[in-house]
Parts: structure tokens; sequence; C-alpha cells
């Protein structure tokens, strides 16, 4: 048996902003109906415009998008509506509306040829605010809602179009705990309760990984990773999407991945073991030993593999028992003994601790 197309899928897309270089270049994506995923990524790696690109709101310049078996673009608005709706971030009402008002916005691709609600799209809008627990809500106006119920508000009003893909640029941002997880919940009750295909961008790695049955992660418009959470999530893919050294653990309580920040890395994105060869090469040069714990995690095989080769000391040392500042890429010990320290390397002599060769 053939496996189902995917419901949304990005093809061969390429993508750039007027004056500047290809954010997309050939990049290809597909979700499937029914899943809960996630979009990650560090600041500029392309997340909302790819939700821009999959909804039809910007075109690609080379590629495509399908939906539904249809390139996005063919579609007419109102087909697109009734396919997809989108949460943006910075939604925002001129006038004064009351919640009721707000979410019948949503039945638009549903009216008639004068555009005025019926029975059928009271019922939807209320059905709406009843799954985002707001039917009590109705005739307050927007401006009265805390900024949790103006969101939900808004995805409530997404619901009233009655889709089947709901896409939703940072839902949670600038909220507040509980009502992240208040969002979140209603996303996974829709999700589950009515296979409703969600779609969500986010910087919050963990609310991503709970919630969220698979992980797309970004970086500089290429995909760096792409998989079940518990897969995606790991040190090594922090350090070199995040430029950020952190640990990866098990909540014992939904079986979901989560990330314990530790400290930015200083000096700007690199790969695991970018730095060993040089950075070794050159304290072998001035004579120096290099700590072995102060090298980012993950490159410790590859410097004791070069320190070995230029047979050049590697200190043993555990890096929290010293008293050093933090993000330095290297500590330096003293001289080898088979070579004198000179006054240009004593000036990188930051360790002088005698070297224990490892």
């Amino acid at each position: 048996m053939s496996e189902a197309a995917p419901i949304l899928a990005a093809r061969a897309v390429r993508f750039r902003y007027p004056d500047a270089p290809p954010l997309f270049d050939d990049f290809s994506i597909g979700i499937n109906e029914g899943e809960f995923v996630s979009v990650l990524g560090p600041n500029g790696s392309g997340k909302t415009t790819l939700l821009r690109l999959l909804s039809g709101i910007l075109a690609p310049e080379g590629g495509d998008v399908v939906m539904a078996g249809q390139p996005v673009l063919s579609l007419r608005p109102r087909q697109r509506a009734r396919l997809v709706a989108v949460v943006l971030p910075e939604s925002s009402l001129l006038f004064d509306f009351s919640v009721l008002e707000v979410v019948l916005m949503g039945r638009a691709p549903h009216l008639g040829l004068f555009g005025l609600e019926g029975p059928a799209d009271f019922a939807a809008a209320r059905a709406a605010l009843s799954d985002v627990d707001l039917a009590d809500h109705q005739d307050k106006r927007l401006r009265e809602l805390s900024s949790g119920e103006r969101q939900r508000a808004l995805i409530a009003r997404a619901l009233a179009q009655q889709p089947r893909l709901l896409l939703l640029d940072e839902p949670t941002a600038f909220l507040d705990l509980k009502h992240r997880l208040q969002i979140y919940d209603i996303l996974r009750r829709l999700n589950r309760d009515r296979r409703l295909t969600v779609v969500t961008t986010s910087h919050d790695l963990n609310l991503a990984a709970r919630y969220g049955s698979r992980l797309i992660v970004l970086r500089a418009g290429r995909l760096a990773a792409d998989g079940v959470p518990v897969a995606v999530l790991n040190a090594d893919l922090l350090r070199s999407v995040y430029d950020t050294e952190a640990r990866v653990e098990i909540d014992p309580g939904t079986g979901a991945p989560y990330v314990v920040p530790i400290a930015p890395i200083a000096g700007g994105p690199r790969e695991p073991g970018q730095h060993s060869w040089c950075a070794v090469f050159l304290l072998a040069l001035f004579g120096l030993s290099l700590l072995h714990s102060a090298s980012p995690h993950g490159d410790a095989q590859r410097d004791c593999a070069t320190c070995k080769a230029l047979h050049a000391p590697l200190i043993a040392h555990r890096l929290e028992t010293m008293a050093a500042p933090a993000g330095l890429p290297a500590l330096l010990a003293g001289p080898r003994a088979d070579r004198p320290l000179t006054a240009d390397a004593r000036r990188f002599n930051l360790l002088r601790a005698p070297p224990v060769v490892a």
C-alpha cells in the first residue's frame, strides 16, 4: 500500500527577499494530515517565512507549494481559506469588536453572495469559542481580554473557518507560563480529537517537544533536523544550530525531552570539532598545553587525537573545579618540558599549573 500524499508540501522551493541573498534554495518538506508539527530555529532561520510560503501568503520564486494535492497559488482565496487558517503574532484589529464579532470574521469563506451570517455561522462561531474555552466571553470587547484570552480569540476565529490545516506563528509569544500551557493544551486537543493538522513556529523548545509529534529545525534556511522530539533534540544539535551549550534530559512525567541551557558559545556559529586542529596546533607551536575539559563538549576525542599527533601535552581537569572565566574556548597551561616559554607565548599563559599529560 502506497503512503498517502502529504496534505501540505514544499517542493524544491527557492525564495529570497528583495536585495537579500537566497533564504531558501531547493528546500523541500512534507507535512502529513493529522500531524502536530513545530518548526524551530534561531532568529533569522526562516521559520516565519516558511509558514508564509506554506500558507500562500508569500510566493516562491522557484519550486512550488502543494496543499491538499493542488498548487497553493492556484487556489482562489475562498478555496484556500477553507483549507488553511493562519494565526499570526501581529494580528490586530482596527476597531474594538466584540469577541463573537471577531470570531464570526472567520466565517467569511463560507458566506453567500451578500456576506450575511446565518444561524449556521453563529453556531460555528460559538462552537469555536467553546473549543478555546471562551464561550462565556463572547459579548466582551476584545480590548477587555487579557493577552492570553485575545490569543485564544484569534485561534477561535481561525477555527471558525473550519480548516483542515491550522498554521500558527509563535502562538505563545509574550504569554506567561499558564497561558502558554493553555494554548498548547487547546492545540493538542484539537489535533487529537479532530485530527486537525497543526503547524506552529516557536522559540520554546520545551513546549514544542512536549506537545508536538514532530520537530522541524531550520538553520539559515536549511533543514537541520526533522523527526520525533526525542530523536531531534540533543546537545550536538543545540550546539550547531543555536550556538549554545545545553543539556537534554527526559521528563519522567511525559517522556518528552527538555532542554537545560548552560551557556552560549562565544565566537559565532561553529560545528563540533571546528576549532580543534587550528587551536591545538597553535598551542603546540607556542609550547603550551590544552586543558581537556575546556574544549566544547563533543570535541574531546578530536582534541585528544590532535594533541597526540602534534606531541602536545593534554591536561586532564574538570572545568567546574577551576576558577576560570566562562566561555573561554581553551585554557592554557605551562610550557612543554622540552621547549622554553617565549615572551609571546607567556602572554597566553592563563593557567599556571604544571602540565599533566593525559
